[in-house]
This record gives structure tokens, C-alpha cells and sequence, in this order.
């Protein structure tokens, strides 16, 4: 598997289908869509901009936030193979999977040649990667927001040699509260990523830059 493998596969996450909150929340990177429809409209005009029919993209979780049939409208408008790996705010297995994704999970772990790729859609646990301390239901300790809680209920990857480690959650910049790449962790989410996806090559890039 060599670059142009890499080149076509793609990462993105925390797109928020339906979710009206979400334009307020991300003001910085959102606040130019003029509501949810023009909100839809980009980020799949975006995604079939880079991703192609035989390509493959990864949705590091949070995808929708509506019905299964409102989110299958959605999916059916994009191109390529679409593999869910589940967010907090995503339903069952076998409901994402009807709503039209061709696999849906709850982590990846991969090998590619020399590289190690962890990806889940929280950030790896016990590392801090966003300051959450003035957030709702922020627990003492806790280096992401929801970090205890999802740990008890969702799988959160630690911190095990990995090379790479690929996440969503955190909505950076998140005023200012969190960054895109922190060591080997990158947050793939559209709001850190201009609102499109990013693909492997990019990503492996961007790290290995930031450690220079």
C-alpha cells in the first residue's frame, strides 16, 4: 500500500446533519452558512469535491443527528465507500448501517507499511487535548470533554505506541480551546479542516511538519 493508496482515503467527522445548535456552537467555522440546508448543501459539495466514486472515507463519528431516512437523503448524494465509526451522537450498528454506510464500527486499528494508524472518534485518553474546564458537566481531571463518561461507555483508545492516532469530538479550533494537531493526534473534523474531508496522505503530512 503506497501513496496512492493514501491519496484515497479520506478521514472527516462531526458533520451534525440536522443539528441546528451546531451553527451557533462553531460560529468561527460556521458561521457564514446561512442555516442547516446551505450547512448540507457545502459539506457535500465539499466531500464530492475530493473524495471519488472508488475511493474510500472514514466518518471518525457524530455524523447526524435526525432520522435514519433524513440521513440516508444525505448519504445517497456522496460519493465513494462511507465507513462510520461511531460517535456519542450516533445511533445503533444496525441502524447507521441502514441509513446507508457500507460498514459501521466502533475503532480502527491498522498497519500501513511502517505506520500504526489508531482512529476512534475521541481523542486518545489520558492526554489532555482540549481545556474543557468551563464546559457542562466538565468533570475535574478530564483532558477532553466527556472524557470519564464515554470512557465508561464508548471505546476510547489510550495512548499504546501507535504512530498516528486519528479522532473527531473536539470541533477545533473550539474558540480557541483546542488544536487540530497535538503530537501524533490530528482531529479530522470538518471544523478543523476547512469543512471537507482530509485525506491519509495530507494527514501524514501535517504531523509529521508539526513535529519539525
Amino acid at each position: 500500500m503506497g501513496v496512492e493508496y493514501f491519496k484515497k482515503t479520506w478521514f472527516t467527522s462531526d458533520w451534525h446533519i440536522g443539528h441546528n445548535n451546531v451553527l451557533n456552537f462553531c460560529k468561527e467555522t460556521r458561521g457564514h452558512l446561512q442555516d442547516l440546508d446551505h450547512m448540507h448543501t457545502v459539506l457535500i459539495d465539499n466531500y464530492n469535491e475530493r473524495v471519488k466514486p472508488d475511493h474510500t472515507c472514514f466518518f471518525l463519528g457524530d455524523f447526524a443527528f435526525k432520522g435514519m431516512e433524513y440521513g440516508a437523503k444525505v448519504l445517497e448524494r456522496m460519493h465513494g465507500k462511507k465507513i462510520l465509526i461511531r460517535g456519542n451522537h450516533d445511533k445503533g450498528h444496525q441502524s447507521l448501517s441502514n441509513m446507508g454506510f457500507d460498514a459501521v464500527m466502533d475503532s480502527m486499528e491498522i498497519k500501513l507499511g511502517g505506520l500504526y494508524i489508531t482512529a476512534s472518534h475521541f481523542p486518545l485518553s489520558g492526554i489532555e487535548r482540549e481545556n474543557c474546564k468551563g464546559f457542562k458537566k466538565y468533570i475535574e481531571g478530564e483532558n477532553w470533554h466527556g472524557e470519564f463518561k464515554y470512557t465508561e461507555d464508548y471505546l476510547v483508545i489510550p495512548d499504546r505506541g501507535q504512530n498516528i492516532h486519528l479522532h473527531g469530538h473536539i470541533h477545533s479550533p473550539n474558540r480557541g480551546l483546542s488544536k487540530k494537531i497535538c503530537g501524533i493526534q490530528y482531529d479530522v473534523g470538518v471544523d478543523a479542516n476547512e469543512l471537507k474531508p482530509i485525506s491519509l496522505n495530507n494527514i501524514i503530512k501535517q504531523i509529521k511538519r508539526s513535529k519539525k
